[in-house]
């Protein structure tokens, strides 16, 4: 039963094993910490092997193929925004996460790329992370860095669909005030 009473834990395998929440009665948790296994969902150690074949970037179902992309973002705003070097407020993180969702999501082709049982990446121009990165560029140039870059890199690193390409750097108007002057 989970904590609120609002019903049991969900098992997110979809083939014949287990991947227990611990603290979700709907159908995905994005916090992999509460997960039983307390470990970040890869392609390789969940998609490939825990997913249902289907359109998804690994060619599993795309609900549970998603899960290490929303728990990327999830990481991004619970995680790393809030962690150093940046120690933003839970808000501050989540207006962040939400432009670099919203704005950078449009032009996404696939997620990430994958091949099982256990390579993926996020370096094509389409994937989500060469994406987010654009849209938290303040100069036109990622070789130089973005505000949040490394934020941003470890949320999706941790995930394994992250690009070692640019250098992950912090650069550009990350502590300026977001108030505008007349």
């Amino acid at each position: 039963m989970t904590a609120d009473g609002t019903g049991f834990n969900a098992d997110e395998d979809q083939t014949s094993g287990t991947h227990c929440n611990t603290d979700c009665s709907g159908v995905r948790d994005a916090d992999w910490d509460k997960h039983v296994d307390h470990v970040p969902d890869t392609p390789a150690n969940f998609s490939c092997s825990k997913c249902s074949s289907g359109s998804g970037p690994c060619g599993k179902q795309v609900h549970c193929d998603a899960a290490p992309s929303r728990q990327a973002a999830w990481d991004l705003v619970a995680r790393d925004l809030v962690g150093p070097p940046f120690n933003y407020d839970s808000q501050t993180a989540f207006v962040i996460g939400n432009k670099l969702f919203y704005q950078g999501s449009g032009n996404i082709g696939s997620w990430h790329a994958c091949t099982c049982p256990s390579t993926s990446n996020g370096c094509a121009a389409g994937n989500a992370y060469l994406q987010w990165l654009a849209v938290d560029d303040d100069n036109g140039n990622l070789n130089d860095g973005t505000p949040h870059m490394t934020a941003i890199y470890a949320a999706f690193n941790r995930h394994a669909i992250a690009c070692t390409t640019p250098t992950p750097v912090n650069s550009g108007c990350a502590g300026l005030s977001t108030t505008r002057r007349r």
